[in-house]
């Protein structure tokens, strides 16, 4: 059995109440952060860009949330001055070992997508 405290208004306070705003508000804060790093990403690859090639590695990167396909794409890596930068290649086609051309932005290759052929 749970005792509600009445604060000075005389609404009533309970632990599920405030637990159930932090978890909205956490959701929140998570969706605005992913939205803004994906502006950040698009920003990024905007400007000045380069292309190189990638190879593709076994790191699964899993297409919706269905646990019945399993559906998934690998991940690529590729270098610049030394250091790896990972992505995700968005194509369910591509195997371990294969290469592709990915964008980067010249000043975050941490900022990175598969070559758009256009």
């Amino acid at each position: 059995m749970t005792t509600n405290k009445k604060n000075s208004r005389g609404a009533s306070v309970d632990v599920s109440g405030w637990l159930g705003i932090v978890v909205i508000l956490l959701t929140l804060a998570y969706v605005l952060r992913t939205c803004e790093q994906g502006n950040q990403i698009t920003k990024g690859l905007e400007g000045s860009t380069t292309t190189t090639k990638a190879v593709v590695i076994d790191k699964k990167n899993y297409l919706g949330n269905s646990p019945v396909s399993q559906q998934f794409a690998y991940s690529y890596r590729f270098q610049v001055n030394g250091q790896w930068f990972e992505g995700n290649s968005q194509d369910p086609a591509l195997h371990v070992g294969d290469s592709l051309v990915v964008d980067y932005a010249l000043d975050a290759p941490a900022y990175n997508r598969p070559h758009r052929n256009e």
